[in-house]
């Protein structure tokens, strides 16, 4: 009886520390659903990602543009598309 007792406490006071866990595990499981459900190869999903992070940097990279436009960028089978308004 103890040792259920122990096994209790100790699994009550452990699971606030889970809390980063769970968010990893069902981002990790939406990511994967989305490359299942996607018809782009892995390897295309990928360089849209690399794409999409280069542009967007090189947009807040540039003060002129940062402090006077809003834009985005989108990359789908590596063809970009950018909105926003300057």
């Amino acid at each position: 009886m103890k040792r259920i007792l122990a096994l209790f406490v100790i699994s009550s006071l452990s699971l606030p520390l889970l809390q980063g866990c769970a968010t990893a595990v069902v981002g990790g499981a939406a990511t994967g659903a989305s490359v299942i459900h996607d018809r782009r190869s892995a390897g295309t999903i990928l360089d849209d990602k690399t794409i999409t992070v280069k542009i967007m940097n090189e947009l807040l990279n540039n003060p002129e543009l940062r402090e006077h436009s809003s834009m985005s960028a989108t990359s789908y089978n590596q063809v970009v598309l950018l909105t926003g308004q300057a």
